[in-house]
């Protein structure tokens, strides 16, 4: 049982604190708070669960926070929760069987159902507390928790015991537990001691289709009510005297049924409804797209939709509240400049680049919250699949590309995606090709894209004769065909255009690189050079599992680094790539065990995705192990992070990405991105907007102190205000990070503190305050 101590279940949080920065060390999450199917009250707060995510809301404070895996939850995927009052706790259950609950700011974990082994294809459906006890319907039956003592205290499993049944909701009545299953609705006194045997469960036959399958069960002031599923779900309703079919408002239609707050909730196509006794309709709104509606502790009337909650008075919505997020969870890719951060939520398989055909399009973290850009939104992305790719124009973050898979050309997002413009064969005088047509219309696949130093936008076409093509930065378009060389190759990817100006494209299906030089003279093909490339490894004889590369990168020194299936490799003279026959090499990573020889950094792991920090130090993205950290050369590990000790979505990251202004690191996986707040920033040219945050430090502050707007390599002293040096340290690109602690170890006093700040070369110097209170 694992015990989190100190969460916080509300707080005064506006929306822009989705974007707001947090402490070096710290963490935030991207994730799509969307969907909420339940609210749950308990006192003064309503529990809204997403699929990601529980959104918190107090009424007494009018505002909001979250609860997910990045602040303290075992996992994401819920599937239901549910409160116990007597107890003040909360049930969280997942998809996985797993099982959290959340008591006086602790989470406690309870991974038994996920953990037991005997159990196959275990899920969990719903969650209902009867007295003090949970019970947990799952695809095997139920388990039973005793909420006092935190413990599972039986198991039940309704059927004929020919096989398990799966049991989707559970209610108490008239002394008997009522199962609504796949098979039928069974039943069971509930004082019977031996509920585990399945012979002590009954069917009841005297529904009209008692063999279907029920995916609610609820009673009601004398009442008992069964959902029946199908293409056209039905309400059946027991008054003691057999089963009918319900004639309550909202019951055609409907998908869900609910007993919440004293109060029996119908939710469906036609609308939310709210019953009290004797069927007596007391609230409603009718609207579709509703999933859930309730009463909070001073009798508002609130009801759920895609986008969050609301209020409703005099059939008018009064209060919204929407926290929103991403349009998907699934993060392929992740592009962030200047606090601007742009996802794309497509995908593919990276070795062949086969697509998957997702359409949740674009997602863009602009000044009034995330803008939504696909079809829902846009009808010009109607056609447009798997964005595999963004990148952002240099100058202006407002503005971006995304690749297309599988789509209708080169897509520019402008004004944070409100400006959208498609280049095809039509709009650039041919320049974008495509041998590729569904039903005789042209689909354009993008593998990659990249901006010069220039600004010219450069990008991989498959399956077209123009492999190359690039926007320049005027606006107008070239491609290049380099004679044919690359048409048994259209599986084109990634491409990086250098600082050194060489465009070096990433081959699918394992066939290694293509590296093309235009000598800084795009129009002038005379004098370009270009040739494919077979990884060769130093010391390695075959170079089959080099030539499978799913990443590339360039760091500050000019190197270009490959992410492969067999780990990462270094080109350290890539300049001589056109001209010689040269070697990538693997990182030793020597041991510092006392022993001789060395290890090779993150050999046999597919490095989905590489990153390079302010600090020129390397963010490899795996599809294993989780995201790792290295020291500029590679040589010692800095950071590992996994689900098991981080709160990273999946081991399996997608995409990595560095801000260079904040110097947040974004680690996209198909459940999420998890936002790492770096202690390196792009340095900057001078010093000019050089600020110290926090500042002041107080009392209670014990994390890490930044400096930032710095140049590269800038040489930081701190001292008190007597001149006493405290703290020297040499800042990562353009930020510097201090513990508050001296040389030796200790918290320094309360006081004002001076920071001297010197360039490498001397040539720039600067000194700002800091007031640190102890």
């Amino acid at each position: 049982m694992r015990r989190i101590q100190g969460i916080i279940l509300a707080g005064s949080l506006l929306y822009n604190t989705l974007f707001s920065q947090i402490a070096p060390g710290q963490w935030r999450e991207i994730l799509p708070y969307y969907e909420f199917t339940k609210i749950v009250p308990a006192g003064h707060l309503l529990y809204c669960p997403a699929r990601y995510g529980i959104m918190v809301y107090d009424c007494l404070e009018e505002s909001y926070s979250r609860l997910s895996k990045i602040n303290g939850l075992s996992e994401t995927d819920i599937a239901d929760i549910a409160y116990y009052p007597a107890g003040n706790c909360l049930l969280v259950g997942y998809l996985s069987s797993n099982i959290d609950i959340i008591r006086n700011k602790e989470i406690i974990n309870m991974p038994d159902i996920k953990n037991k082994s005997s159990l196959t294809g275990k899920s969990i459906y719903g969650i209902r507390v009867i007295g003090s006890l949970a019970y947990v319907c799952c695809s095997f039956g139920i388990v039973v928790i005793d909420l006092e003592k935190l413990e599972i205290k039986d198991t039940y499993y309704p059927g004929d015991g020919l096989s398990t049944l799966a049991v989707y909701d559970i209610c108490l009545y008239n002394d008997n537990l009522y199962s609504a299953t796949r098979q039928g609705i069974y039943r069971a006194a509930a004082s019977n001691p031996n509920l585990g045997n399945y012979a002590n469960w009954t069917r009841d036959n005297s529904l009209p289709y008692p063999d279907s399958s029920y995916s609610r069960i609820v009673a009601y002031h004398g009442k008992l009510y069964a959902l029946r599923q199908g293409t056209t779900k039905t309400l059946y309703v027991n008054n003691g005297n057999g089963w009918m079919v319900s004639s309550l408002t909202g019951a055609a239609g409907i998908t869900n049924i609910d007993v919440t707050n004293g109060w029996l909730m119908l939710a469906g196509q036609q609308g939310v409804y709210l019953y009290g006794t004797d069927d007596n309709l007391q609230y409603s709104d009718e609207e579709n797209g509703l999933y859930y509606g309730t009463l909070d502790n001073k009798g508002n009337f609130w009801v759920s939709n895609f986008g969050g909650i609301k209020t409703i008075k005099n059939n008018q919505t009064e209060k919204l509240i929407y926290v929103g997020g991403p349009w998907s969870a699934e993060s392929f890719a992740i592009a962030s400049r200047n606090g601007t951060t742009w996802i794309a939520h497509g995908g593919c398989l990276k070795f062949n680049f086969l697509p998957m055909y997702l359409s949740g399009g674009i997602s863009v973290s602009s000044p009034d919250g995330w803008m939504l850009i696909n079809k829902a939104y846009y009808p010009a992305l109607e056609k447009a699949f798997d964005f595999i790719d963004m990148a952002i124009h240099p100058s202006n973050p407002a503005k971006a590309y995304g690749a297309s898979l599988y789509g209708e050309g080169l897509y520019e997002f402008d004004e944070y995606g409100k400006k959208i413009t498609i280049y095809t064969a039509e709009n650039t005088r041919q320049a974008i090709q495509t041998n590729d047509y569904q039903n005789g219309l042209p689909r354009y696949r993008i593998g990659g894209l990249s901006f010069d130093q220039q600004n010219n936008l450069w990008f991989t076409l498959q399956f077209s004769p123009t492999p190359l093509v690039v926007m320049k930065s005027n606006g107008t378009f070239k491609s290049f065909t380099f004679n044919g060389m690359l048409n048994n190759y259209q599986e084109r990817g990634a491409v990086l255009a250098t600082s050194s100006g060489t465009k070096w494209i990433v081959l699918g299906k394992g066939k290694g690189l293509f590296v093309f030089d235009d000598n800084h003279t795009i129009d002038n093909e005379s004098d370009d050079s270009y040739r494919l490339i077979s990884v060769k490894v130093s010391e390695v004889e075959n170079p089959t599992p080099y030539n499978d590369i799913r990443s590339i990168a360039e760091d500050h020194d000019g190197y270009i680094w490959l992410g492969t299936a067999n780990g990462p490799v270094v080109y350290y003279n890539p300049y001589e790539i056109l001209s010689k026959d040269i070697s990538a090499a693997r990182i030793k990573v020597p041991k510092y065990d006392g022993k001789y020889g060395a290890l090779i950094l993150l050999e046999n792991e597919t490095i989905n995705d590489i990153a390079v920090d302010g600090g020129n130090r390397k963010w490899f993205a795996t599809a294993n192990s989780g995201a790792f950290l290295v020291s500029p050369d590679g040589k010692k590990q800095l950071f590992n992070f996994r689900e098991e000790n981080s709160p990273v979505f999946s081991n399996n990251i997608l995409s990595v990405a560095v801000d260079n202004k904040t110097g947040e690191v974004f680690l996209g996986t198909s459940q999420g991105t998890a936002v790492y707040r770096g202690n390196a920033t792009e340095g900057e040219n001078t010093f000019g907007k050089i600020y110290v945050f926090p500042n002041p430090v107080r009392e209670n502050y014990e994390g890490e102190i930044i400096i930032t707007g710095l140049v590269e390599n800038t040489n930081v002293k701190i001292t008190d205000i007597a001149g006493n040096l405290v703290y020297e340290t040499t800042s990562n690109g353009g930020q510097a990070s201090w513990n508050g602690k001296t040389f030796s170890g200790q918290r320094v006093y309360t006081g004002v503190y001076l920071v001297f700040c010197t360039s490498a070369d001397g040539s720039q110097t600067y000194v700002t305050k800091l007031l640190f209170i102890h």
